[in-house]
């Protein structure tokens, strides 16, 4: 029998999640991520482009529902392997292309996008429907242009509070007797909410 995983906060260890080949946000970016979106007990949070799961289980650890998406089928799986690794019950995997595979949402009250596979104008679209008003968007990226236009859309889009953040993270690594810090790429993250 698995032993049910104690949580003990945001920012769960990146070695605690089943890694295989999928993208993961890192413990300190899923932290800050996280910390963004300012979930409730009684929240519905999307998590867009979920790769290992990492963002949806800690989500699902402060949230009512999570509705983790990936067009992956193994990247799907995993999330599987790691939602049952940490005992949880209130996250659903859906495979397919976002926004056309979310038809099963009707309503949400934050967003998560750690991946868009070029279609953030038509996932803005989608959250315009489904979103409450004054529910929260949070997006990560690595390459300026996408920030760029994600910035773009939330502006079109009449979002409000909209914050940008850059996480550059180095950790240390035992090298010779010594430590040296090893940095990861910085990451963008940025946020807002949904006007009223």
């Amino acid at each position: 029998m698995m032993k049910t995983y104690e949580y003990k906060g945001i920012g769960i260890a990146d070695e605690a999640f089943i890694r295989d080949s999928a993208p993961m946000t890192k413990a300190e970016v899923r932290a800050v991520s996280v910390s963004k979106l300012k979930l409730q007990h009684d929240d519905v949070v999307v998590d867009i482009g979920a790769g290992t799961g990492s963002v949806s289980v800690e989500c699902a650890f402060l949230a009512k529902r999570v509705v983790a998406v990936e067009c992956v089928q193994d990247s799907a799986d995993l999330i599987a392997k790691n939602v049952e690794k940490f005992g949880l019950r209130n996250v659903e995997i859906v495979v397919g292309m976002a926004p056309k595979a979310l038809d099963i949402v009707e309503k949400a009250d934050c967003v998560f996008i750690g991946g868009s596979k070029g279609n953030l104008a038509a996932i803005m679209d989608w959250a315009d429907v489904v979103l409450v008003n004054g529910g929260r968007v949070v997006a990560n990226f690595i390459t300026l242009e996408n920030a760029t236009e994600f910035i773009r859309l939330m502006g079109e889009h009449g979002y409000e509070n909209i914050d940008i953040a850059q996480v550059q993270v180095s950790k240390g690594k035992a090298v010779g007797g010594v430590t040296m810090m090893q940095a990861n790429n910085p990451v963008l993250i940025i946020s807002g909410d949904k006007s009223r």
